[in-house]
């Protein structure tokens, strides 16, 4: 009888711990499923709040766009009494924006095109909203392209964002300075940062053209 005792004992706890290890098991894999199941709706989260912050962006930027204006009558661009070439299959729909002259600071032009403002939107596309603003200066920077400076802007020789393409004596004695917007396009291949390149490249050849009238 005693030997009995002892073998139902035996069985009592093998049953007891067959029964926590599957309690405990379970409560590992409803973690797990909890833990998964927040990631995963944080992670939705993220992404609706990058779509919203991408919309507003965008929104924004195409708001801008709107305030641009076109060149009218053979590319001329009235304010700034200069003249552009007339466009061409690589440089169409260009817009620009004209500053007055401020203390010392003086007039410019913002020129760029609405296919190149319109293409950069494609960097966007980012799934979290912290790298989403990463991508908002290429973006900017694509809007903006080039400006015309009628006048010494002094330029900070620091600042690695923008590059003095050029400076230029119109016929009316004038002197302009070409700077462009180095974030706009890179020299990968095959990217879209490299399509934008090619395409601020085409812009710069075209606005190097600049006359007064």
């Amino acid at each position: 009888m005693p030997k009995r005792k002892t073998h139902k004992k035996k069985f009592s706890v093998s049953r007891k711990s067959a029964f926590i290890g599957i309690a405990a098991a379970m409560v590992t894999l409803l973690f797990a499923a909890q833990l998964w199941f927040n990631l995963y709706i944080w992670d939705v989260t993220q992404q609706q709040s990058a779509f919203q912050m991408r919309t507003l962006i965008v929104d924004a930027i195409r708001g801008l766009d709107e305030l641009k204006e076109s060149p009218v009558d053979g590319q001329r661009i009235p304010e700034a009494r200069v003249i552009l070439p007339e466009e061409t299959n690589d440089v169409k729909n260009l817009r620009y924006v004209y500053n007055e002259s401020l203390d010392t600071f003086p007039a410019s032009l913002e020129i760029s095109t609405v296919d190149l403002s319109l293409y950069s939107q494609s960097v966007l596309n980012a799934p979290t909203v912290e790298k989403l603003f990463d991508k908002v200066p290429e973006v900017q920077a694509c809007n903006r392209g080039f400006s015309v400076y009628f006048g010494d802007p002094k330029l900070n020789e620091h600042d690695t964002d923008i590059k003095l393409v050029t400076k230029k004596k119109l016929a009316d004695g004038r002197e302009i300075q070409l700077v462009r917007e180095k974030k706009c396009g890179n020299n990968k291949p095959n990217t879209d940062g490299h399509m934008r390149k090619e395409m601020m490249d085409s812009l710069e050849k075209h606005l190097l053209q600049i006359q007064s009238y």
